[in-house]
């Protein structure tokens, strides 16, 4: 091979050779055959191989591994479950954007595994989704408030029980860098709904009126994104 052709090499992989990948993304199996193809393929089939991962993915990783892997990550899916996690703590995520969180129909005590893991969550992420059965909204508050550069929020499928819907976006929109938050189609007319019976009352009620004008320009449905 020539001096120039193999200079071009990783130009290709890193390159077009992202692009071509991206119509494996999905496909593990694939990926890392093409990743011990040649050192050119290995960084852009690596990359798309570990863009959306689940976290338990990494169990039983080193350290060091975990630590080049989380560099990748665009997306992480959160089990929750009672059962010790990966550790986020002192790792860096650099182009980590989306969280989703699975409450995985299991209490979530103050002591739980669990709880380490939602405080170790890289407080830059921007979009987070939220889903199942939690038992323990304070908790997701107080998690939600380390998250300072967080966007939009997808509740569609999360049920925090004992809490309304009304509740939990009121909660929600306290948010000071939240723009967004996607709720079931349903959901978001009885949101409507309470607006208009929750007018405030007179004298007006200053912090009342905030919170709805808030709600009202966040609240988006899912519906309208389709």
């Amino acid at each position: 091979m020539s001096s120039a052709s193999s200079a071009a090499g990783p130009c290709l992989a890193d390159e077009i050779g992202l692009h071509i990948l991206q119509y494996l993304e999905g496909d593990a199996a694939s990926l890392a055959s093409v990743a011990r193809v040649s050192r050119e393929w290995n960084s852009p089939a690596t990359e798309i191989l570990w863009r959306h991962v689940d976290l338990k993915a990494f169990k039983g990783a080193s350290r060091r591994n975990f630590s080049y892997f989380s560099g990748q990550l665009r997306t992480l899916a959160i089990h929750l479950d009672n059962t010790v996690q990966p550790d986020l703590s002192n790792l860096s995520f650099p182009r980590l954007e989306h969280v989703t969180i699975v409450f995985e129909d299991v209490p979530l005590g103050p002591m739980a595994p669990d709880v380490d893991t939602l405080m170790h969550i890289p407080n830059d992420v921007k979009h987070l989704t939220i889903e199942g059965e939690c038992n323990n909204l304070a908790l997701l508050s107080q998690m939600l408030d380390r998250l300072t550069q967080l966007q939009t929020i997808n509740v569609e499928y999360l049920d925090c029980v004992g809490v309304s819907t009304w509740s939990l976006v009121m909660l929600l929109s306290s948010h000071s860098s939240l723009c967004n938050i996607y709720v079931d189609p349903q959901e978001h007319k009885r949101l409507l709904e309470n607006f208009a019976r929750h007018a405030p009352s007179r004298p007006p009620n200053t912090k009342a009126l905030k919170a709805r004008s808030m709600l009202n320009s966040k609240v988006t449905s899912l519906e309208g994104l389709r």
